[in-house]
């Protein structure tokens, strides 16, 4: 019926194909799909993508759009392009593989949706990509859930109210910048050069992996039962590994299950910044009593400012030959005005050996029912450091 396969059909081609299939008076009409079509096509969507876009050949694309395909290619040299306000639909169990030197475009306020029953793997090597803002990225289920994985060292983004709900998101670019997000039951990760800002977090794991710079400012983050999946593994809320510099900043997270942050194998490089600051951590429980704040692993990291934490299993836990700097507003008359470690339910800070802050000064580390607010696991055949813990607040009623 697409005589030229364009992807649209026009009035010709529409006339010349359903004055063969007329059917006369003295006849019984018969369904003819020599093809067995009808399991990927149907009348709902106006614009159905079907096959591959080879090189030199360029998919313009709006409005109401179905993907029946279980692969498609798009070719080095050949383009596709979603306008704005685009709502794409994936019908069957799909690969979209757009391959380096493509092009890939989706306009503003596109939203793509899984409706498959079936995960779908979205993969971006294309040299030129652009994404506009308000683009969603949707599955029904985090069982079927929608990958989304765009690689590419060359490309910079920034975008405005991306959604992502039930998605693997993996953004492998040079630069991305992130604002007003808004992500439920998925994985984000968000560039080697990444800033995610004023962004709301729905059991979801952030991630900067290998990232040169990696920045978290202005975001929540929570766990609402009634939605997460049963096989929704995420327990952290932001995990950064391996990357030489980051910070956190002005962030509420509460909810999770191992670890507020998690900071692994990072922030080594001592002219890098190594910061969290200004953030509320609470409520990281688990059945085994090991929820933490704030996880630290073989890495360098200064926590200071007016981070709260509490009422979690563990507040900070220092590992394995981690440096790391607690260190308060020396000026705070209460402890609302400096950093507050408090009431978590087995210590405050535990440390092992190797791993105790090397400045640990000007904080409010209290708990009126527990007496061991700092906690630190030696090598008993090493030689005992000097530990130090002066000026800092340690509640009413401790007795040191």
């Amino acid at each position: 019926m697409d005589v030229d396969s364009d992807n649209y059909i026009n009035i010709g081609e529409s006339w010349n194909w359903t004055s063969t299939k007329e059917t006369l008076s003295s006849e019984t009409p018969l369904l003819n799909d020599l093809g067995n079509i009808k399991i990927s096509t149907g009348l709902d969507y106006p614009t159905l993508l079907h096959q591959m876009i080879n090189s030199g050949e360029l998919g313009n694309y709006r409005g109401l759009i179905g993907i029946s395909t279980n692969y498609l290619y798009i070719y080095g040299g050949g383009e596709i392009r979603f306008h704005d306000n685009s709502q794409i639909y994936i019908l069957n169990q799909s690969i979209i593989f757009s391959m380096p030197g493509s092009t890939f475009s989706m306009g503003n306020n596109v939203t793509v949706e899984n409706i498959s029953a079936l995960g779908i793997e979205i993969f971006i090597y294309a040299n030129d990509f652009s994404i506009g803002d308000g683009v969603s990225f949707i599955s029904d289920s985090y069982e079927n859930f929608l990958q989304v994985m765009v690689v590419s060292p060359i490309i910079s983004l920034s975008v405005n109210e991306f959604n992502a709900v039930n998605c693997n998101i993996s953004f492998e670019i040079d630069r991305g910048t992130f604002d007003n997000a808004n992500i439920t039951n998925s994985l984000f990760y968000s560039g080697y050069h990444a800033i995610v800002k004023n962004s709301t977090f729905v059991n979801t794991l952030i991630s900067g992996s290998e990232a040169a710079d990696f920045h978290v400012s202005n975001c929540s983050f929570n766990v609402v039962p009634e939605i997460l999946s049963s096989n929704n593994t995420i327990s952290s809320a932001i995990k950064v590994a391996n990357s030489q510099s980051f910070e956190i900043s002005n962030c509420t997270i509460s909810g999770y299950l191992n670890n507020g942050i998690h900071i692994i194998e990072s922030g080594q490089n001592t002219n890098e910044e190594k910061l969290i600051t200004n953030c509320d951590i609470s409520n990281i429980h688990n059945d085994n009593y090991d929820g933490k704040g704030i996880r630290i692993y073989n890495s360098n990291v200064d926590l200071s400012g007016l981070n709260n934490i509490y009422n979690n299993d563990f507040g900070v836990v220092s590992l394995n030959n981690s440096e790391v700097s607690i260190y308060g507003i020396r000026s705070a008359d209460y402890v609302n005005e400096t950093q507050q470690i408090h009431d978590n339910t087995e210590n405050q800070v535990y440390a092992t050996d190797g791993a105790f802050p090397y400045e640990f000064r000007f904080n409010a580390i209290y708990d009126d029912d527990n007496t061991c607010l700092v906690k630190y696991i030696d090598d008993p055949q090493g030689i005992p450091p000097s530990l130090d813990v002066s000026y800092n607040y340690w509640g009413s009623s401790f007795d040191p």
